[in-house]
């Protein structure tokens, strides 16, 4: 089911939606490859070194991506959640054609 801002989607971002929204599930061929890499992310947090967590995870999807043959995502870790217009958000993903060049997942 579409979310609200669905409506005020153009055809092709629709379009886009529908395809994305009707993948149930994506096999990633080594997954147990990427354990430690995540374990790699518990043990920054632990830390609380901000740039030790983004390196991480920046890791973890860089070898996720290798997996998968997808584009490459640039990881962001602030200090705080991002937000928009709406409020507080848990993450944020915005695609090359917002960021200009590569896509970025901000957490």
């Amino acid at each position: 089911m579409p979310f609200a801002y669905y409506d005020r989607l153009g055809a092709a971002s629709r379009k886009t939606y529908r395809k994305s929204d009707a993948i149930l599930r994506i096999e990633v061929p080594d997954a147990s490859a990427l354990t430690p890499l995540a374990h790699a992310i518990d043990a920054a947090l632990e830390t609380t070194d901000r740039a030790a967590v983004e390196r991480a995870c920046q890791a973890l999807i860089d070898a996720l991506n290798e997996q998968l043959a997808t584009p490459p995502v640039k990881v962001r870790v602030l200090e705080r959640r991002p937000a928009n217009a709406e409020g507080e958000l848990q993450g944020l993903y915005e695609p090359d054609e917002v960021t200009g060049g590569t896509a970025r997942i901000s957490v």
